[in-house]
């Protein structure tokens, strides 16, 4: 069977933390759990670990469309691979040679078929192998993981002409970005405009992602426990579906699945709210890339989801004190 790279064994295993399972829970769906390797390991692990930990997290979370939340959950990765797309490629030809080879190597269960077609530029997502249960998991996980590179790396939408979905997937992702999409009984298919091929890649905001994406993995690090039990993985969810801006409250109360006065009121047990985690994110963000880069206002504005400068510089004043983070923190690309 091929491998995956063991980061998304630890990916797999931080967002089952985050909504509240934990690894005796996994080691008690059967009793040939107690061989399982948990092992943070770097490198490749064998798919058929992978995937067991897949089905068990599945069967374990009953979450349906568990790969959609799965993928989203991973936005601010997304991060990573973006900026070194913009880093390493010239145009989009190379930007797709860039993805093709990180799936081989790093997540070799998927294929990515790419071809031109009269005017149109067609990529196919297609599973290896057979993935059996976790087929539908894994492509939607990856859809949405390439749905967000695609966007993060072209000028504008305008190069979507229309993606075709699976009737089984959440269209969610298309939906917040405006890429028209229609439910065909086919393997998730992105259809761009040939025209692609002739442009240069969006780097306007390649450095400001790599300060983004650098921030925000220092504050996955930190222990958020001081905000309420159910509060501290609200704020890593949060944290985690940047791309680059702060998650909306319907997105995030999504991944609870819980309506958004069940998700506010669980909040409020704990003393907080969904507006004030974000403003933290905000604030603990501002400090640090005003302290750790050379931003302009108006690219940390675009980085922290404000519609206008002026609006970052009234949250900033009403900020009394800037929370310190570490400015040296490393952060590695995509395996």
């Amino acid at each position: 069977m091929a491998k995956v790279a063991a980061v998304h064994q630890q990916y797999l295993l931080e967002y089952t933390e985050v909504i509240g399972i934990n690894k005796e829970q996994l080691l008690k769906v059967s009793n040939e759990d107690n061989d399982y390797n948990f092992s943070l390991e770097k490198g490749l692990i064998d798919a058929e670990q992978y995937l067991l930990l897949l089905s068990k997290l599945n069967t374990i979370s009953n979450i349906p469309n568990f790969g959609y939340f799965l993928g989203t959950s991973l936005n601010v990765r997304t991060l990573g691979f973006i900026a070194h797309v913009q880093k390493h490629a010239k145009d989009f030809s190379q930007a797709i040679d860039i993805l093709q080879n990180y799936l081989e190597h790093s997540y070799a269960i998927v294929d990515l078929d790419v071809y031109q077609e009269s005017n149109h530029l067609i990529i196919k997502l297609g599973a290896s192998e057979d993935l059996g249960a976790c087929q539908n998991i894994v492509l939607e996980a990856i859809f949405n993981f390439i749905i967000r590179e695609l966007k993060g790396i072209l000028p504008d939408i305008s190069f979507f002409e229309k993606v075709y979905i699976p009737p089984s997937f959440i269209p969610s992702t298309l939906e917040q970005l405006n890429i028209p999409y229609s439910f065909e009984e086919i393997n998730p298919t992105i259809v761009l405009s040939a025209s692609v091929l002739d442009i240069n890649l969006n780097k306007k905001h390649s450095v400001d992602i790599t300060s983004a994406l650098t921030g925000y993995l220092a504050l996955l690090e930190k222990n958020h426990s001081h905000l309420g039990e159910f509060s501290g993985r609200v704020k890593k969810m949060a944290l985690s579906m940047c791309c680059p801006e702060p998650p909306n409250l319907d997105y995030v109360a999504s991944q609870f699945f819980m309506t958004k006065r069940s998700f506010q009121r669980k909040l409020a047990n704990e003393g907080n709210t969904f507006r004030e985690i974000i403003d933290a994110i905000r604030q603990e963000m501002s400090s640090f890339l005003e302290m750790s880069s050379d931003l302009k206002i108006n690219d940390i504005s675009y980085l922290l989801g404000y519609s206008e400068s002026s609006a970052y510089l009234h949250a900033r004043n009403r900020w009394n004190q800037p929370i310190e983070l570490t400015k040296n923190v490393e952060y590695s690309e995509l395996a």
